[in-house]
């Protein structure tokens, strides 16, 4: 598996999962909540965009959110970051 992903890294396979998943903010962010996230519409959505930060808890459940849309695109976007 490799080692831990970093908060810069976590943020490069998050934002590519969701572009190449195709998801726009609000709707990971419907999937997101469901989930038991507390967030706003907007904080996921500067997230994506690479405005804003997100705490560790949060940023796994927005991993989870992806990973229940496409298990393999997300996939995708994680290996490509582990490896570049």
């Amino acid at each position: 598996m490799g080692k831990p992903m970093n908060a810069a890294e976590h943020h490069t396979a998050l934002s590519d999962a969701a572009h190449l998943i195709g998801v726009q903010p609000y709707a990971l962010w419907l999937d997101y909540f469901g989930l038991c996230g507390n967030l706003t519409p907007l904080d996921i959505e500067a997230y994506i965009c690479g405005l804003a930060p997100l705490p560790a808890a949060d940023r796994s459940i927005l991993e989870q959110a992806l990973w229940e849309l496409d298990p393999v695109l997300y996939g995708l976007a994680v290996h490509a970051t582990r490896t570049s």
